[in-house]
C-alpha cells in the first residue's frame, strides 16, 4: 500500500518537473510584449482640455 502510494507521489512530482519549465506564454524572451503602434500623439485642443481638467477642483 505505501509503495503505491510512492509510486504515484513520484510520478506526480515527476510529471510537475517536466510541465513547469513550459510556463504559459511562450515568451522565451524574458521581454514583455509591446504595442504594435504607439498611442497616438493628443491634438492641441485635447491637450488644452486635459490641462484645464487637471488643473480644476473636479480633478482633486
Amino acid at each position: 500500500m505505501l509503495s503505491k502510494i510512492l509510486r504515484v507521489a513520484v510520478c506526480f512530482s515527476c510529471l510537475g518537473f517536466a510541465v513547469v519549465p513550459m510556463g504559459c506564454g511562450g515568451n522565451d524572451s524574458g521581454v514583455a510584449d509591446a504595442p504594435a503602434e504607439p498611442e497616438p500623439e493628443l491634438t492641441p485642443e485635447e491637450e488644452a482640455g486635459e490641462e484645464a481638467y487637471t488643473g480644476s477642483s473636479d480633478y482633486q
